[in-house]
């Protein structure tokens, strides 16, 4: 039996007459229930996939101690400025990530979409 909770989760639970004997063949008798939760959006993986991009650029920067005085931070390869990501706004940065129906309105309509999205998500990236 498949129910979905107010929670957003699947809950998958064994049917009583349901004969597992079929499948389980080294003699388990327990009963076993399968939960799915799907808790993040789109928009949150994709955060967390800027975030973990992030995450490596700072922790290369920093076994590389690449620190700028300049710009006073660690800082890539190429001298761009690298962040800590526990200090992104992660809620700012999930606001800034498009919806679907958005994302795809805007490639259609608007010059340089993706660009500007990109330059968006640094600008809340880097207040950090």
């Amino acid at each position: 039996m498949v129910t979905i909770q107010e929670d957003n989760r699947w809950r998958v639970q064994d049917d009583e007459g349901f004969n597992w004997g079929k499948y389980i063949k080294d003699g388990r008798t327990e009963k076993w229930a399968l939960v799915v939760e799907f808790k993040e959006s789109r928009e949150e993986n994709h955060a967390r996939a800027y975030l973990s991009e992030v995450y490596k650029a700072f922790i290369e920067a920093q076994r590389a101690n690449r620190w700028s005085q300049e710009k006073e931070c660690f800082v890539d390869p190429q001298g761009n400025p690298t962040v800590d990501p526990d200090k992104v706004d992660f809620e700012a940065l999930v606001a800034v990530i498009p919806t679907v129906g958005v994302w795809c309105r805007g490639l259609e309509e608007i010059l340089n979409y993706r660009e500007k999205v990109e330059e968006g998500i640094n600008k809340v990236i880097m207040r950090a």
